[in-house]
């Protein structure tokens, strides 16, 4: 399957065994916050390639492949706990209240 959605299958799990296991320990009156972040970089290489040094016959000396980062970010939250984001001078919210 897709890793994202393992990921996110997995987060759920987690928050959903914490809830079981406290049940199970008869923890039923009490209240908790959580809140997960998960930040992923995967590396990819374009199928296309430049080629900085084209001689006229469509020759090169060197091939260049550029690589491509790129970044996943999986947040997750239960209670009165929240994830947000600052970028670029930005306030970005990753989670929601529930």
């Amino acid at each position: 399957g897709s890793p994202s959605v393992s990921i996110l299958k997995r987060l759920e799990r987690a928050f959903l065994m914490a809830d079981i296991h406290s049940k199970t320990l008869g923890v039923t009156t009490s209240g908790a916050t959580c809140a997960v972040c998960l930040v992923t970089r995967s590396l990819t290489t374009p199928t296309t390639r430049e080629s900085p040094n084209s001689k006229a016959d469509n020759t090169t000396d060197v091939d260049t492949v550029k690589k491509i980062h790129t970044w996943t970010i999986y947040a997750a939250n239960a209670g009165d706990a929240r994830i947000v984001l600052g970028h670029g001078g930005g306030a970005f919210w990753l989670t929601k209240d529930h």
